[in-house]
């Protein structure tokens, strides 16, 4: 059973308020710490997030998940 957008939007929209309250106040030691992703910092997976997010809401979303844009 689909959710209504509605729903959908409200979901997203409270899932990134909540992520930024996360990384928000982090300071640069805890940015640099190393994550379960090979190679990547809190702080990569933070612009990692919220860059696919800024795409996605510019109508931008091509190429999302293609390894040379992660990068």
């Amino acid at each position: 059973m689909a959710l209504p957008p509605a729903d959908v939007m409200s979901g997203i929209l409270d899932e990134l308020e909540s992520f930024e309250a996360l990384v928000r106040d982090l300071d640069d030691s805890q940015l640099a710490t190393p994550t379960r992703c090979d190679g990547w910092a809190v702080r990569d997976v933070a612009a990692h997030v919220i860059g696919s997010r800024a795409e996605v809401a510019a109508g931008r979303p091509e190429g999302l998940g293609v390894a040379d844009l992660n990068e």
